[in-house]
């Protein structure tokens, strides 16, 4: 969400997205598979972008995405994530 948020309104291609997953889970003992994320990711894109509040929105590009802005859901996640900011840098 976070990624998405930075990208704006270009949004990111759907490979960079996989490896911002892979690179966000990956540990010195735990490794991901790339296959396995890739799988995921574009699931959940498949079923984020389909509904009219969607939470993704799919770009011009083919293969980009972004955050669907006028989402109530979005909107009340990036809330969320602020306040989280808010209290943490406290």
């Amino acid at each position: 969400m976070t990624i998405l948020h930075k990208a704006g309104s270009r949004g990111l291609q759907l490979k960079k997205i996989v490896l911002h997953v892979c690179n966000a889970h990956n540990t010195l003992f735990d490794v991901t598979d790339t296959d396995e994320v890739y799988r995921h990711v574009r699931n959940f894109i498949r079923r984020n972008t389909n509904k009219p509040g969607a939470v993704l929105k799919a770009t011009d590009k083919r293969g980009c995405y972004r955050l669907n802005m006028r989402s109530k859901i979005t909107q009340q996640l990036l809330a969320e994530m602020n306040d989280k900011r808010c209290l943490e840098a406290r």
